[in-house]
């Protein structure tokens, strides 16, 4: 402290002293203490300003990195929130995972359940379908059996009530063991009764009324069981029918539950399969996003580290300054002054006057300089010329010139640096906000594209109205079903008829074929008698014939009605196995029809599930890159007060800084160059 007020009064005592060589001693002797207080005022002046620009430069440079800062913590902030509200979202996501596992899982045991009851439900039906046939084929035969027992009773019957002595020979053989054994007893007794006719001479009637009763009482027992038969028969056959519709429309209720399970499964695949890529997709946005966080607060802490360094700095050079102004306004140093002026008067024309001038020369050209550019280190240098060893004054000053030209070296990097970081930051930023804008328009365009492809069923338009649309895949999916449940309820009643046909043709055929042979037989017996009788004529009338005339027409009649059953019979068969062929063709077609319909549902929901994939993916692109903009505008608002100061002063920075450095090496050469300092060498 003592050698650095000595110094600045030998300063101000130099430079007052060539203020005017040609001054008297007495007028350097009179003006020495107005003109020391004068010099150090100025020093202190000058020194003052240094504070005070100092300050302002520290304010600047705190406004600017807390700008900095404020924006770095508020984006570090938005990214910790956002990290956290990601965390959660992949929780529910993660959550909503084995959700769908679980109910795709469950829909997939029921559709086994369910399939494995559509297969017993056709196996029942088909039981029930072959009982019932093997029913109805055993109702047939036991009717062709009653309905035949029926015609020969009731040809029995009439043959016994015509009193014709041949009638039970007319009757044919039954193949009926009870029947053939009454028409075996009947014929005994109708026998025993004409032979005692003959040997009595007497009429047969009332021989013969038992056996017509018994005939009688045995047709309408044999008619009251056919139509027990039939009745029976009638409401099997309802009852069936009541029971193949109840298992036919669970069977449609099953496979309505069936297609429900297969879109409950195809629906949480997707799910899975967008949840799955969702979470892969916002997992690696989590990491992005928490690399960025951590870059961010290295920036940060980096910038902070830096900033506060200058702050130390800034720091130490105010106190350096402060120092001086209260040694300069001390009274020691005014005192000091005025004894150093006073001193001077006696050395005026020594020797040490020209080693005086000298560092005047010096002490002069600082001043000037400083003035002119304004810079607080020459004014500082020229404070600081005097040392602590009075052996070696310059010392001090040279090692103050070599740290002051370091500094301005500092300083003109540090504003490069920043200079270059800020057109780099704006660039960049410019270059992003360009990709942002290019980012937004093409996901704009995207979702607006994805949208009018997805569509809505209430326009009919897109995919949206092809699957679930008046006319789209489960429409017609589910009016597949429908036509083959028509179509196969339309081939069950088709063949219930055939199949009755088929029994009344195949009976016809009987009773036809049967009423031939009665015919036949009859006509065969009654022309054996007709030659029996020639060898004892009887009757003078002459021969009975009969109808033998005209049965031959009636059997080709017959016949005729014969062949016509049975080729109606053979045009039923072929139109059955046409109509069944036919039916098969159009199930086949149907059921293709029905996988198509299936897939094409499948591949519905699958581009749905994609396009709503893409529309996600669009929406959270475009939200990101709307963040990111408004982000980056925020940066560019916030770094633009600094960037715009170093930008204007750069130039006029750089010029103070050369025009500093040439000052001080002007300095070092006036120092170097003054016998003092060669003689201290």
């Amino acid at each position: 402290m003592k050698a650095l007020s000595m110094a600045l009064v030998c300063i101000a005592a130099v430079t007052m002293f060539f203020a005017s060589p040609v001054m008297s001693v007495k007028a350097v002797h009179g003006s020495a203490g107005s003109k020391a207080n004068g010099a150090i005022a100025e020093i202190v002046k000058q020194l003052k300003t240094m504070a005070e620009k100092s300050e302002k430069d520290g304010e600047e440079e705190e406004d600017t990195f807390k700008k900095f800062e404020c924006y770095n913590k508020k984006l570090l902030s938005n990214t910790s929130t956002w990290i956290e509200t990601m965390t959660d979202e992949l929780e529910s996501a993660d959550i909503s995972i084995e959700r769908n596992s679980a109910k795709q899982a469950e829909c997939q045991s029921k559709q086994a359940q369910l399939k494995k009851d559509i297969a017993d439900n056709e196996a029942t039906q088909a039981e029930t379908t072959a009982m019932r046939n093997k029913s109805r084929a055993a109702f047939l035969a036991e009717e062709k059996d009653m309905k035949s027992a029926l015609q020969q009773l009731g040809t029995a019957f009439e043959a016994l009530s015509s009193n014709s002595s041949s009638s039970l020979l007319q009757v044919p053989v039954s193949e009926n063991p009870a029947l053939a054994s009454l028409f075996q007893r009947l014929q005994a007794e109708s026998k025993s009764s004409q032979s005692g006719f003959l040997a009595a001479g007497s009429a047969p009637g009332s021989a013969s009324n038992g056996v017509v009763g018994i005939l009688k009482s045995t047709k309408e027992t044999y008619a009251q069981n056919l139509k027990d038969l039939q009745g029976q028969e009638e409401a099997d056959q309802a009852s069936h029918g009541k029971l193949m519709e109840k298992l036919q429309e669970k069977n449609t209720q099953l496979k309505e539950m069936d297609v429900a399970a297969s879109e409950c499964i195809d629906e949480t695949s997707q799910q899975l399969v967008t949840e799955r890529k969702i979470v892969k997709d916002e997992t690696a946005l989590l990491e992005s996003q928490k690399t960025i966080k951590a870059d961010l607060a290295n920036a940060l802490a980096q910038k902070t580290k830096s900033y506060e360094g200058r702050k130390v700095l800034r720091s130490q050079e105010d106190a350096a300054i402060s120092k001086a102004i209260s040694i300069l306004n001390s009274d020691d140093a005014l005192k000091a002054f005025n004894k150093a002026s006073s001193s001077l008067l006696q050395v005026v024309g020594s020797a040490e006057a020209k080693l005086m001038h000298q560092n005047l020369r010096v002490l002069s050209y600082l001043r000037s300089q400083a003035h002119l550019s304004k810079s607080t280190r020459l004014a500082q240098l020229a404070v600081l010329i005097s040392s602590e060893d009075p052996e070696k004054p310059f010392d001090r000053v040279l090692k103050e010139i070599a740290d002051m030209k370091d500094v301005i070296d500092k300083e003109g990097a540090s504003d490069t640096k920043k200079r270059r970081s800020c057109a780099k930051d704006i660039s960049d930023s410019k270059e992003a906000l360009a990709e942002q804008d290019a980012i937004i328009t093409a996901q704009n365009t995207k979702i607006t594209n994805t949208k009018q492809m997805l569509g809505s069923v209430e326009d009919k338009t897109g995919l949206l109205n092809d699957l679930s649309g008046e006319s789209g895949s489960k429409a017609q999916l589910q009016a597949s079903l429908a036509e083959q449940k028509t179509a196969t309820e339309s081939r069950t009643k088709e063949n219930q008829d055939y199949q009755q046909n088929i029994a009344d043709l195949q009976v016809a055929q009987n009773l036809i074929k049967k009423a031939m042979q009665v015919l036949k037989t009859y006509y065969a017996k009654l022309e054996l008698v007709q030659q029996d009788s020639k060898a004892e004529p009887t009757y003078e009338a002459g021969e009975f014939s009969g109808q033998s005339a005209g049965g031959s027409g009636v059997m080709k009649l017959m016949q005729t009605m014969l062949d016509n059953t049975a080729n109606a019979e053979a045009q039923a068969h072929k139109d059955e196995h046409a109509a069944q062929a036919s039916f098969e063709t159009s199930m086949q077609t149907l059921t293709a029809s029905e996988e198509k319909m299936k897939a094409a549902i499948v591949d519905g929901k699958k581009e749905i599930a994609e396009a709503n994939l893409a529309l996600d993916e669009s929406s959270k692109v475009l939200a990101d890159a709307q963040k990111q903009k408004a982000a980056t505008e925020t940066y560019l608002s916030d770094i633009k007060p600094g960037c715009d100061f170093i930008a204007s002063n750069f130039d006029k920075r750089e010029a103070n800084r050369v025009a500093e450095k040439e000052s001080l090496d002007n300095a070092l050469k006036l120092i170097k160059g003054t016998p003092a300092y060669q003689n201290s060498q």
